[in-house]
């Protein structure tokens, strides 16, 4: 079996020894186009079958690629997407603005499921992406302005990042958000 095979059989018995009670398949696999919308929808019936009802199933992707391929989001227990301004050349006094179009625009091609907001974030420092500029300054403004959106909104999140990647300054490519 392949690396993917591997990877959801151990998933798959991690949700069955109960250490798992949300299964994420994937990760950003249909932006990179390391798999196709049903290839991507058959890892996730698989590991449905497969693990206790007990387990929700989603996988992690942008709101474009989401929006785009409605199939995806109907294979999935609930909606976890990721959104980041930066990557799309948003400056940062329209950034929040942004997200939350982004957000309301899933949440009603969601077909009522839950949406959960799996990554969002601002660099601190790197390159600067159109009118997009990383410093400390715009990465404080936008979990501050992120994350009071979300409580006063009730939207559950997972803020990516808390520590930095110094490698990622280098290596991220520019244009690859939506």
């Amino acid at each position: 079996p392949g690396v993917n095979d591997r990877e959801i059989d151990a998933l798959i018995q991690l949700c069955n020894e109960g250490v798992v009670n949300v299964a994420c398949v994937g990760n950003e696999v249909l932006l990179r186009g390391d798999q196709t919308p049903d290839a991507l929808i058959s890892m996730i019936q698989k590991v449905k079958r497969s693990v206790p009802a007990s387990v929700t199933v989603t996988t992690s992707e942008t709101y474009g690629k989401l929006i785009e391929n409605p199939q995806v989001m109907d294979a999935c227990d609930f909606i976890f997407f990721n959104s980041y301004p930066f990557w799309e050349e948003i400056h940062i006094n329209d950034a929040m603005c942004h997200f939350v179009q982004t957000y309301e625009q899933l949440k009603l091609a969601s077909n009522g499921r839950l949406v959960v907001v799996s990554e969002t974030g601002w660099p601190s420092s790197g390159q600067a992406n159109g009118e997009a500029i990383p410093s400390l300054e715009n990465a404080a403004r936008y979990f501050q302005e992120f994350a009071s959106w979300a409580h006063e909104n009730n939207v559950s999140y997972y803020y990516f990042e808390a520590f930095d990647e110094p490698w990622k300054a280098t290596v991220e490519p520019l244009g690859v958000g939506g």
